[in-house]
């Protein structure tokens, strides 16, 4: 297994009185440890599964490498038990994007850094 993303805690600075419960809770909380494995490789189609787990939680995910004509390694992604389908590129950071709605809101997501570190362990 490779761990991938851990969490930050964010400082905060000239905070509001008000805000002094959240930030008590905020405090509280333990960073989230995430890990990648391959659980099936890829067959003669290339087709594969990899495990995210988050805090021991496992998400199952099926992924195709792509063919990608933009900059980076495309992959389609369908994680298990569910109807939907990532396509994700994995390159420079200039190069690296996802559908999912984490990557659109925040512009990083699990799937990215999950194939990522896949990628540097050279596992893909």
């Amino acid at each position: 297994m490779v761990q991938f993303y851990s969490a930050r805690r964010k400082r905060f600075s000239g905070v509001p009185r008000g805000d002094a419960l959240r930030i008590a809770i905020m405090a509280e909380a333990k960073p989230k440890t995430r890990t990648v494995r391959i659980a099936r490789p890829r067959n003669a189609d290339g087709v594969g599964m990899f495990c995210i787990e988050i805090d021991g939680k496992g998400q199952f995910y099926t992924f195709c490498e792509v063919r990608c004509e933009i900059g980076g390694r495309g992959f389609a992604l369908h994680r298990s038990g569910q109807g939907d389908l990532y396509h994700a590129r994995v390159g420079a950071p200039e190069d690296t994007s996802c559908e999912c709605m984490g990557f659109l809101r925040w512009g990083r997501c699990k799937h990215t850094a999950a194939l990522a570190a896949l990628i540097r362990q050279r596992q893909l």
